[in-house]
């Protein structure tokens, strides 16, 4: 197994495929269409960070949610040691959860929430108590977004 090497054009690119793949994955599931001001918070790790961590520490801590894990099948084929996701969707179906693993290489927790601003201030009241310099989701869409780098 290799390690993936990222550099600021692929964390770009990482941004804008988190937000489609939530898209899709949401529409899939439950039918709900993912707006464009609606907030989507990204923690995404390579294997790199699993070596490093000794485990998939995100996953680890949102584990005990539920959520659907379907079997991805093509041609008869299942697909799940190169792709699967776990999707979880609130009651009210405001707040969304997808973790996704894409083989062993790369790794998205995505939260969301179709009300504007209420996944922003939630993260806000958690983030005081982790370090200054430690925010494990980045906002990728929504009113505090952070903007993307410029690709060269």
């Amino acid at each position: 197994m290799s390690v993936l090497n990222i550099n600021d054009e692929t964390r770009v690119a990482i941004r804008i495929f988190a937000k489609k793949l939530t898209k899709g994955i949401t529409y899939l599931e439950s039918g709900l269409v993912s707006k464009n001001e609606d907030c989507l918070a990204l923690n995404w790790f390579t294997n790199a960070n699993v070596i490093e961590d000794g485990g998939y520490k995100v996953f680890e801590i949102l584990g005990h949610i539920n959520g659907v894990m379907p079997k991805l099948i093509r041609n008869r084929a299942i697909l799940n040691n190169q792709f699967e996701y776990k999707f979880s969707l609130s009651d009210d179906k405001n707040l969304i959860l997808i973790q996704a693993k894409f083989g062993e290489l790369l790794f998205l927790a995505i939260a969301g929430c179709m009300t504007p601003e209420y996944l922003e201030g939630l993260l806000e009241k958690t983030y005081p108590d982790l370090d200054k310099d430690y925010q494990p989701f980045e906002i990728i869409q929504g009113k505090v977004a952070t903007p993307p780098s410029p690709v060269r």
